[in-house]
């Protein structure tokens, strides 16, 4: 084998190693961020059920944590504090919270929560 040929395998050899640790990389990474996001599930549920209850009662949307914290002191909603979160009195959401840069959380007008999975999800997430 000459040398072209030495080097063109080692090459070869390099991309795909490179490569993999990439493939690899992100499969850990989304697995990382879904362990991250799949707690939240036992907070953001209860917590739609109380906003929409709220609502009933008070003739509107809660517009922070710490009024649905208050209305609801039997429930904890602490864990969400450390997320970037939004409450909103119009338009389809009421309320939305980014887990990370996978995922996120919504609870829409009907008070219906959601994990929003991007068709994204699994790929690498944007260095913005």
């Amino acid at each position: 084998m000459n040398i072209r040929s030495k080097a063109a395998v080692i090459l070869v050899a390099g991309v795909f190693v490179l490569a993999s640790s990439v493939l690899i990389s992100r499969f850990f990474a989304s697995g990382r961020d879904y362990r991250e996001a799949e707690p939240l599930v036992q907070v953001i549920w209860p917590m739609a059920s109380e906003m929409k209850r709220f609502a009933e009662e008070r003739g509107r949307p809660p517009n922070s944590l710490d009024e649905i914290a208050r209305f609801s002191p039997d429930r904890d909603f602490s864990a969400l504090r450390r997320y970037s979160h939004e409450f909103t009195i119009n338009g389809p959401s009421r309320f939305s919270l980014r887990v990370n840069s996978r995922f996120r959380f919504t609870i829409d007008e009907q008070y219906w929560p959601h994990w929003v999975f991007p068709r994204s999800a699994w790929a690498a997430p944007n260095s913005k």
